[in-house]
């Protein structure tokens, strides 16, 4: 005798599974929000067998008005899945056959699985809860601009937290007062007479600074002279050694 009733497994058992087995199988008390991602699926699955010549025309037409129907009785509430059903797609399957009889409602079975069902609800259902994470996320955006449209805020100067003599503190320091290059009513740069730079009373000290480290720096970067040999006079007592030469 056959167990598999209503079920999508179980045709070589002689007995159902215990209730508390069957429970923790159901899974429709939270996959029921994909019912309309399948219906729309099956819709999909439906033209495509058409286009195959698996179904006939009136066969097509039949399946879509079904799933149609189904569609608008999910929607208003009027279909809801049974205890027996294991999860949406049995469900949703059950409500199909009813309509449209086992002949015609277990040929949409022909050419997908399961696993094609479940990857294919997951992304449609994805992609509008991406959409709708997107409008929130939109919503914010115009209520922060909002509030900073209407408080208008001043813009106040930048501190800094760390110790004005670390060095790791300078970079911070350095964009806080920033150099200004000088420049003529013209818009060119002065002559070399004239200071190439012109800083702030209180970052001068920190310039100078600066600028030290940047000289030193530059000096290490140049040209080095190869080191020289410095030639050591003979102790008292020893002879310097001879140079040999090797005649050929």
């Amino acid at each position: 005798m056959s167990t598999n009733e209503g079920s999508l497994w179980g045709g070589r058992f002689a007995d159902r599974p215990s209730d508390a087995l069957a429970a923790l199988s159901r899974s429709t008390h939270f996959d029921w929000v994909l019912a309309p991602y399948d219906i729309a699926a099956s819709k999909a699955h439906a033209r495509v067998l058409f286009r195959a010549g698996l179904l006939s025309e009136e066969q097509c037409n039949g399946l879509l008005a079904a799933l149609e129907g189904l569609a608008h009785d999910v929607a208003d509430g009027s279909f809801r899945p049974l205890d027996t059903d294991e999860d949406v797609h049995a469900a949703l399957e059950r409500g199909l056959i009813e309509r449209v009889g086992s002949d015609l409602g277990g040929r949409l079975r022909a050419g997908r699985s399961r696993n094609d069902q479940v990857a294919t609800l997951f992304r449609m259902w994805l992609r509008d809860a991406v959409r709708c994470v997107a409008a929130g996320v939109f919503d914010v955006i115009t209520a922060l601009t909002d509030q900073a449209a209407a408080t208008r805020p001043r813009s106040c100067r930048a501190k800094h937290t760390c110790n004005p003599r670390s060095r790791s503190c300078w970079p911070t320091i350095c964009w806080r007062t920033p150099i200004r290059c000088c420049a003529t009513s013209t818009g060119s740069s002065t002559s070399t007479s004239a200071p190439r730079f012109r800083r702030t009373d209180r970052a001068r000290w920190r310039a100078r600074r600066w600028g030290s480290i940047l000289m030193w720096s530059q000096k290490s970067s140049a040209s080095r002279q190869p080191p020289t040999i410095r030639s050591t006079r003979p102790r008292p007592g020893i002879s310097p050694p001879k140079r040999r030469s090797c005649s050929r």
